[in-house]
């Protein structure tokens, strides 16, 4: 509406200028000097309408994540014998595709609080300001906007999702025992006896000791695999598809985020390897400033990259896995080689899992059912995640693959 006034206002001022010189006719100049004050006095209302204006806030937030909010407490102080009418006042429009925004007035001499709440929409890092008060002329033609100038930096993280950890395939999987799962490190001899954690399996409880302490207490088993985690993101730009905030970028950062959340929280050491627009290899550890540095990558990556998930699984075995890592893969390509590759015996380390974020669901056409028909057959866990499903279930169960 503004842009359209103002257009207007201008294109009126000019024809009537040039009309004016071009005709001599005294009714042009007078309507060129008519929306020419307009003009001024529209400017000087916005401006002295915010003038002796005092604004005052705080912020009130505990994780900047997506999905989380920032509440904001402006306080507005009018100290002048002339009313502020037509007020906006909005905050952190650089954090949400829907910014909070509230229209008032305050009378001579009064102050309002007020509360805005903005919902955290967009993961990255940015630079925002204090709340801001924009004046608005009564023609809506000029806006002239006060608040704090300086900008601070702020670090909003990927949504994370609670989720159970993932399950090493366990033998022969197939049918209904494809979904069910089992202890991460599964294997021969008893190490040690620990504490149940959510996704194990409850075949070896160890019920001498589930007795005695009161809690479910399992049997861990010593297979030689060690709890090391490599995550690795697919940041190739021509895998992924969809408009953000709704595509397989976002998709694949929040499967990531939720991954190295789970296996973090239950003691295993977490690293991430991607290219994208940036190129990260963040080495497993079970430290709570290296699961830092992977929110802080996946904060800030985006599918800009140009290498293909085989090449980057290439280089990543070839350079840095050993035989007692375990690898969770997250990509939009539905490659049979790329998936045939990850199930190969001669792999040095251990395919936890592969997470599809499904490209072609964001196609009206896209039919998941028949996707799943034609997946490949193979005991690595695959997680299917499309455009509309509940990503948190979605991480939960594997789909099963015909036999």
């Amino acid at each position: 509406m503004r842009m359209k006034n103002r257009s207007l206002l201008i294109a009126i001022i000019s024809l009537s200028l040039i009309l004016g010189l071009a005709t001599g006719f005294h009714v042009f100049y007078s309507l060129f000097l008519i929306s020419s004050a307009i003009c001024i006095l529209s400017i000087i209302w916005a401006y002295f309408n915010t003038w002796g204006l005092n604004i005052e806030y705080h912020r009130e937030y505990s994780e900047l994540r997506v999905g989380n909010s920032i509440r904001t407490q402006i306080s507005l102080h009018n100290k002048t014998i002339f009313p502020k009418l037509n007020l906006s006042v909005t905050d952190l429009y650089e954090l949400s595709y829907n910014p909070a925004e509230i229209l008032l007035n305050i009378p001579a001499h009064k102050k309002e609080d007020i509360t805005l709440t903005v919902l955290l929409e967009q993961r990255g890092v940015f630079s925002v300001r204090g709340a801001m008060v924009k004046s608005i002329d009564p023609l809506d033609l000029s806006h002239i906007s006060r608040g704090s100038r300086l900008p601070r930096e702020l670090i909003v993280f990927p949504k994370v999702l609670d989720i159970p950890p993932f399950s090493m395939p366990y033998g022969e999987i197939t049918g209904e025992g494809a979904s069910e799962r089992t202890d991460p490190l599964g294997s021969t001899s008893i190490s040690t006896i620990r504490e149940y954690q959510p996704g194990d399996s409850t075949r070896n409880i160890h019920w001498p000791s589930t007795a005695r302490t009161g809690k479910i207490m399992l049997k861990q088993f010593d297979s030689g695999k060690e709890n090391i985690l490599w995550i690795m993101l697919d940041m190739d730009s021509s895998v992924h598809s969809g408009t953000a905030p709704y595509n397989t970028e976002e998709l694949s950062i929040i499967a990531a985020a939720s991954i190295a959340h789970a296996y973090f929280k239950i003691g295993w050491a977490v690293g991430l390897i991607c290219h994208g627009n940036q190129s990260y290899i963040i080495h497993p550890q079970q430290d709570k400033q290296v699961l830092d540095q992977i929110m802080i990558a996946l904060a800030t990556i985006g599918s800009e990259g140009k290498t293909t998930i085989s090449a980057l699984f290439a280089y990543w075995e070839g350079s840095l896995s050993v035989k007692s890592d375990n690898l969770v893969v997250i990509t939009p390509n539905r490659d049979p080689y790329f998936i045939n590759l990850l199930e190969s015996p001669s792999n040095n380390a251990t395919p936890l899992a592969l997470v599809i974020v499904e490209s072609d669901s964001f196609n009206e056409s896209w039919d998941k059912q028949n996707t799943v028909r034609h997946t490949a057959q193979g005991n690595l866990p695959i997680y299917s995640i499309s455009k509309d499903d509940d990503i948190k279930s979605s991480l939960s169960h594997p789909y099963q693959r015909p036999n």
